[in-house]
């Protein structure tokens, strides 16, 4: 074998660490790049996806470790990928690529990063593991996300190479283990079967968990959001898959997610025939809640707001709400929340945007929280002692 072949081994044994990067994105560079260099069907494929329009890569060059000199600044530069070549036609392609999977997206670096390409006629595209990734690169880039990737457009821009080879194929898989790969969107059908026989509670796992760390919550209140004793998570317990943001001592607590038994919370699902609920929940123990009409006041007057975008809102003593910890639970049909939404990401923006519409009416007008001051359930609220 020739000494300049293409090696995965020595690559990454080679591979010196750089502070803004991770092992895991280094591995992840080199593996990307080891297919470029190797497999035929690679480098076409995922030029096509850089350049927005099918391309027939005929001659390209791949540098993992490539200097670049910013003589503005004085500095040197690394991209973790450099694509330069010709296409098939004549037309030639020149790209730096910056990678994350496990460390931030980091704008100051993409903005020297975009000047730089510029000032060498090169084009600069980012590829990231998370929505949240994807959306803080977008807004570095003049042309936004045209220039902004995901891994798992990596992985169809590959899976869809005809002929592949062994390493490729492994690559898939490992993306795929490493859910670097689209994540399949739930359905109807699924819901259904799970009501029945169970199943599915990992994909709803993976959709709590991206809603967590891919999207915004300012919408709810600090003391929820900001418990030193625990920072807000995911829970798969008493019949529900759902965020958790706990003020101290839970005092009170605020669950929002996906509701899958009727039996803890004691409440019918919206449409058991169509599948699982979407829902919110502010939860409290039965004895911080004896003096409590303030809050019931205030929430009673947003019910019927609520009720314009949800199929069930029940506060505590309605009829149906069966569990005396359950201070408000706001339920709708999953099914009919996502839709004809076609992806996973998709049916992500469309859960959040319904679960985030509910957090703003509870709390964008202070109402709701001026209440529970005037409760047991006042962890974390300045005094409103005199």
């Amino acid at each position: 074998m020739p000494p300049d072949s293409p090696n995965l081994f020595l690559s990454l044994f080679d591979f010196h660490p750089r502070e803004t990067h991770t092992p895991k994105e280094n591995f992840l560079t080199e593996a990307f790049a080891y297919l470029l260099r190797t497999d035929p069907g690679v480098p076409s494929a995922w030029v096509s996806r850089l350049r927005g329009e099918p391309s027939v890569v005929r001659e390209c060059t791949i540098d993992t470790r490539q200097s670049v000199p910013d003589p503005e600044l004085g500095t040197t530069a690394y991209p973790d990928l450099v694509l330069k070549g010709r296409l098939s036609d004549g037309t030639e392609f020149h790209f730096y690529c910056e990678h994350k999977w496990d460390s931030q997206c980091n704008a100051g670096q993409l903005w020297r990063y975009t000047r730089l390409a510029e000032s060498k006629k090169a084009q600069l595209a980012f590829v990231g593991a998370t929505i949240k990734q994807h959306r803080e690169a977008v807004s570095c880039f003049p042309n936004g996300s045209r220039s902004c990737f995901l891994w798992e457009d990596v992985f169809k821009s590959l899976a869809a190479v005809p002929e592949q080879s062994m390493p490729l194929k492994e690559f898939l898989r490992f993306m795929e283990a490493h859910e670097l790969s689209p994540g399949n969107p739930i359905s109807v059908g699924q819901m259904q079967a799970f009501l029945q026989s169970g199943g599915f509670l990992k994909s709803l796992d993976r959709l709590s968990r991206s809603l967590l760390s891919n999207y915004s919550w300012d919408a709810i209140p600090k003391r929820y959001r900001e418990n030193h004793e625990k920072l807000p998570y995911v829970e798969d317990r008493w019949g529900r898959v759902a965020l958790c943001f706990d003020s101290l001592g839970w005092k009170p607590g605020l669950a929002l997610g996906f509701l899958y038994s009727e039996h803890n919370h004691r409440v019918k699902l919206v449409n058991r025939e169509r599948g699982i609920d979407l829902f919110l929940r502010i939860g409290a123990n039965e004895n911080d809640t004896l003096d409590f009409q303030p809050v019931l006041d205030v929430l009673v007057r947003k019910r019927e707001v609520l009720r314009t975008t949800a199929g069930s809102v029940l506060v505590l003593g309605d009829r149906g709400n069966g569990n005396r910890h359950s201070v408000l639970i706001v339920q709708d049909c999953l099914a009919d929340v996502i839709g004809d939404a076609a992806t996973e990401q998709e049916q992500l923006a469309r859960i959040h945007a319904r679960l985030n519409s509910w957090v703003t009416t509870l709390f964008d007008d202070g109402d709701l929280e001026a209440a529970f001051g005037r409760t047991l359930l006042s962890s974390g609220l300045p005094s409103t002692s005199g």
